[in-house]
């Protein structure tokens, strides 16, 4: 009770103190036109519309503090079972709420006390008229134009509610239909059903988008250069020089890197958190951008080509890569803790979505959302091609199989890459970039491999006669794992299914150019 009296004081609600304040500050705006400076008077207006804004922002902001704290259900186990503030405790929350009604009903005996200071400071003060008016009645200006009197508007007030009251006992009592509430569709009532104080923000954030909108650039799919260039080269019985194989690796941990971040924004995103996805999407669009510095496209298209690379990078962009994984490693550390310490990720991470390593194994789950439900598979440490075979790759699995699991994997993959990348700077050896490819022999068979950022992907090439294809078969890990998806979200509420969605990330084309 206590809490909600102070809560409708600060939104500046009547007969309260806040109120007062509130519309003081309003009549004072009302006055300037009596103001001698014109920048002064054309600034009032300005300032009473933020006023207004900031009161409406207040009251909204305060519904959702006592909705979620005395309305909503518990999200920890310490709050299962309350305990109720001592008496001391409580005393201490009366004088303020009795503060609150003392300076909202009876405001002009302090609005006395305020006005002699002005007299003595700056030796002007309320009018006579004002201070005049008497202790029921409170008149800034002059009573002709403007007067409140908080204990008439509490009367009134008073007298609404009990003939309301009277009314509906009167006339409709007995006329009750008891039912359970409607539930939206939901099979339980649980915490997570709740907006977290983010998602309720989210309108406003919206609308002041404008001024932080950030600018996203979607490069067109279409790539009229071979594909399937391991698998290529493997029909054709050719091998990349060594150059060629460390760049290659190079490529795919920073692809790694740059799809794990751009997840990890979203995934706070779909929780409420829009900080998660601000701060995220810049540290990806650096990314992005040294890629199209580095290699001629920011997600790396016609980067790799049959036979070897595309471009190279000198000892200058060496250095810079070195300097750009230092800093990408401190300022994902710092986010790590800042979604781990947030209870409302957290609430929303934690049980949601799982799959059970039994779950998993029976439907082969892959790539890292296996590897998120206890599944130790990674091309990259069991099928280790060059160079990988010398890189020692620590592969990264976790056992929780829900969201927050997988989203851990990512952080931990995102690491791992940047370690990786570091022993593939620093052991580049020179050397050509590419070899020729002769034309494959007709009716040859080839297969590719590699462990993208969601996992395996396999192609398997034949040959036909003058150089042709007569049977590709590409594998996504998206095809093995939309059945795990569909497992994952049952169970859980609808509001969770984006979120569960974007941390399996799939591919709804079911291809990974």
């Amino acid at each position: 009770l206590y809490f909600l009296i102070g809560a409708l004081a600060i939104s500046a609600l009547p007969p309260l103190n806040g109120f007062v304040s509130e519309w003081l500050m309003f009549q004072a705006s009302l006055q300037a036109p009596l103001l001698t400076s014109s920048v002064v008077r054309s600034l009032v207006p300005i300032v009473a519309a933020v006023l207004a804004l900031s009161g409406a922002l207040t009251g909204m902001c305060f519904v959702k503090v006592y909705g979620i704290a005395f309305l909503g259900q518990h999200r920890h186990e310490f709050a299962v079972k309350p305990v109720d503030a001592s008496g001391w405790e409580r005393a201490g929350m009366l004088w303020l709420t009795l503060a609150c009604f003392a300076l909202g009903l009876f405001p002009v005996f302090m609005i006395g006390e305020i006005n002699k200071i002005c007299l003595a400071l700056i030796g002007t003060g309320l009018s006579d008229e004002a201070m005049s008016s008497g202790w029921l009645w409170l008149v800034p200006t002059a009573s002709a134009q403007a007067s409140y009197s908080p204990v008439v508007f509490l009367l009134v007030i008073a007298a609404v509610f009990g003939l309301t009251f009277l009314v509906v006992r009167n006339v409709y009592h007995g006329r009750l239909r008891r039912a359970a509430p409607w539930d939206c569709g939901f099979p339980a009532q649980t915490s997570r059903m709740e907006d977290t104080a983010d998602g309720f923000g989210q309108p406003i954030r919206n609308v002041f988008a404008p001024f932080f909108l950030i600018h996203r650039e979607i490069p067109r799919a279409d790539d009229p250069r071979p594909v399937f260039r391991q698998t290529v080269e493997s029909v054709a019985g050719v091998t990349p020089p060594p150059r060629a194989l460390w760049l290659r690796a190079l490529m795919l941990e920073r692809e790694r890197v740059g799809q794990h971040l751009w997840d990890l924004g979203f995934l706070g995103n779909d929780a409420g958190l829009a900080f998660g996805l601000a701060q995220f999407s810049l540290l990806r669009e650096d990314f992005l951008r040294a890629n199209a510095t580095l290699f001629g496209h920011r997600y790396l298209m016609d980067a790799i080509v049959p036979g070897g690379v595309a471009r190279d990078i000198d000892a200058e962009n060496i250095a810079g890569l070195h300097r750009e994984i230092v800093e990408l490693g401190t300022t994902v550390t710092r986010l790590r803790a800042i979604y781990e310490d947030h209870a409302g990720l957290q609430d929303r991470f934690v049980d949601c979505g799982r799959i059970r390593q039994d779950q998993a194994q029976r439907l082969g789950l892959s790539g890292l959302a296996g590897r998120a439900s206890g599944i130790a598979d990674d091309l990259r440490v069991q099928v280790a091609h060059a160079p990988y075979d010398k890189l020692g790759v620590r592969m990264v699995v976790r056992s929780g199989g829900d969201v927050a699991a997988r989203a851990t994997v990512r952080v931990e993959e995102i690491m791992e890459s940047l370690r990786l990348i570091g022993l593939i700077l620093s052991s580049l050896s020179a050397g050509d970039i590419a070899v020729p490819v002769p034309d494959a022999p007709d009716n040859a068979f080839g297969v590719g491999c590699v462990e993208g950022w969601r996992g395996e992907v396999l192609v398997a090439l034949e040959t036909g006669a003058a150089n042709r294809i007569r049977r590709c078969h590409p594998h996504d890990p998206s095809w093995q794992n939309w059945p795990l998806l569909e497992r994952a979200v049952l169970g859980n509420i609808v509001p969770d299914f984006p979120l569960i969605n974007k941390s399996f990330n799939l591919s709804y084309s079911g291809h990974d150019l």
